[in-house]
């Protein structure tokens, strides 16, 4: 059998499975998968795009053919990360924390990609991340599919910031929890607002 990720458009198909079986894991699919069939080429949409800080950032290490390699080389999503793991647990943890930021996150970056000089070329590098972080998250938890779903969205998120070249502070979150072999399932703390200028 033959295991891939959901892309965001067929999990229109899935939320009535994922409803009945975790409503509250079904929020974050719906959100996403409505915001693409319905939204994203409204008028309102193709004028501003959703709004969110972003800042020039470079490449690092979480383009595609970077992330493929550090998976295959077991220095991201090795096994002793989902050892002991109380995966219905932590993903209930993870909506309820931080649902609306990651959506409004992915809302963000399809509005960019859009406008992506090179997103027809960078796509399937993206399609093939997500493919490779499913299989090894779908193994080493023993063939657990929501979780290999969450972190294969998560991987998509991930590669496309980089390719995009912009600084989304909730996916460098996500970034430093991978990159610690964990799973984030808190909602990062914001940056402290700067302090006005001094004046007399």
């Amino acid at each position: 059998m033959t295991l891939r990720p959901l892309s965001p458009l067929a999990l229109r198909d899935r939320r009535s499975w994922v409803g009945r079986r975790c409503p509250q894991r079904a929020v974050r699919w719906t959100a996403w998968s409505i915001w693409l069939i319905s939204h994203h080429d409204s008028p309102s949409h193709r004028r501003a795009g959703p709004q969110i800080a972003v800042e020039s950032l470079p490449l690092a290490m979480w383009t595609p053919q970077e992330v493929t390699e550090r998976i295959a080389s077991g220095s991201l999503l090795p096994d002793s990360m989902f050892e002991s793991l109380d995966v219905d647990t932590l993903l209930n943890e993870r909506d309820a924390s931080f649902d609306d930021e990651w959506v409004r996150a992915a809302e963000f970056l399809q509005f960019a990609w859009k406008r992506h000089p090179a997103a027809g070329t960078d796509t399937p590098a993206i399609d093939a991340v997500r493919v490779a972080a499913f299989r090894r998250a779908f193994d080493a938890s023993s063939g657990h599919h929501d979780l290999a779903a969450t972190v294969s969205d998560d991987f998509d998120l991930i590669c496309r910031r980089a390719l995009l070249g912009v600084e989304v502070p909730f996916i460098t979150a996500l970034e430093q929890a991978y990159d610690a072999q964990q799973i984030l399932i808190e909602r990062p703390p914001k940056k402290p607002d700067a302090p006005a200028p001094f004046t007399h």
